[in-house]
């Protein structure tokens, strides 16, 4: 089965995207049409490279009176420092795509930053959605699903990853219980109900809402599983990895993340220990797996 993708993509990610991500996810992932979402003034930037191989949509334009400059608003109107409001655009985006027409009635979404580096199956033999978790848990996350939906923390474990694949419908139906079946406030909504200590922090997950939701309304739609990833790629490799280094990379991992809060490119010799000493530790996680299953 294929679906569509859809990449958000902010200004600190147009470099990245361009010259890794998107070249891997096109030669690596299956889909039907792959979406770029990014400011209208990088559309060309885009258009010019990948020449009609993706399509690119202005950020502005995917959900009816949202922009980036309201949520900046929102912040403003609550006298909440507003460096955190792209942070919550980008996953009101993520959310609000469930509504256009245009994407197919199941999408994916994959961050910006993250660089396929083998084939990566989305479905199981029993075409059920496969998503990927972790062990993250933060507190505020599950304080806001239950003032929005009524539902509790529904596992132990975590659904927020790189990648996430939604069902329209279902999202639809999501967002309508949460906006009360009234159009285009939704979002609004959710910051309101995030406890204002929370707004300037990390006080809402879309992808712990939705797993959530779909865990207990919808528990047989989806398999979970553990791929093998690293979310070091910055702190081992810097901003600009080379072909070479993903090579060796893909031997061990089916993805890697380039993330803007590590610290940034550690010197010779200790980042070669810490390869050295991640892929000898999952070249035996790996080799356990095998064994156990």
């Amino acid at each position: 089965m294929k679906l569509d993708i859809i990449i958000p993509v902010k200004d600190s990610k147009v470099k990245i995207a361009i010259e890794k991500t998107i070249p891997s996810v096109l030669s690596k992932l299956r889909y039907n049409k792959i979406f770029v979402i990014t400011k209208k003034e990088k559309i060309l930037e885009f258009d010019s490279v990948f020449q009609g191989k993706i399509q690119i949509i202005d950020e502005n334009t995917i959900v009816d009176k949202l922009t980036i400059e309201m949520v900046e608003n929102y912040f403003e109107s609550k006298h909440i420092d507003k460096s955190r409001a792209g942070w919550y655009f980008q996953q009101f985006l993520k959310l609000g795509i469930s509504k256009s027409n245009i994407i197919s009635d199941l999408y994916l979404i994959w961050d910006a930053d993250n660089i396929a580096l083998k084939p990566i199956s989305f479905f199981s033999n029993d075409n059920k959605v496969l998503l990927d978790i972790t062990s993250e848990y933060h507190k505020p996350y599950f304080e806001i699903i239950e003032k929005l939906t009524g539902i509790k923390k529904q596992v132990n474990y975590s659904f927020i990853s790189e990648h996430f694949i939604f069902d329209r419908k279902k999202t639809i139906t999501l967002l309508n219980q949460i906006s009360g079946g009234v159009e285009l406030d939704w979002w609004i909504e959710i910051l309101e109900k995030i406890e204002p200590q929370n707004l300037s922090k990390s006080g809402f997950s879309e992808y712990e809402l939705y797993g959530n939701y779909i865990t207990k309304y919808y528990p047989d739609s989806f398999k979970i599983r553990k791929l093998s990833k690293t979310r070091n790629g910055t702190k081992l490799l810097g901003i600009s990895p080379n072909s070479i280094s993903l090579s060796i990379f893909s031997l061990f991992f089916d993805y890697i993340s380039f993330e803007e809060w590590q610290k940034k490119y550690e010197p010779m010799p200790f980042r070669y220990l810490k390869i050295m000493k991640l892929l000898f530790g999952t070249m035996c996680k790996n080799a356990l797996k095998r064994i156990l299953h």
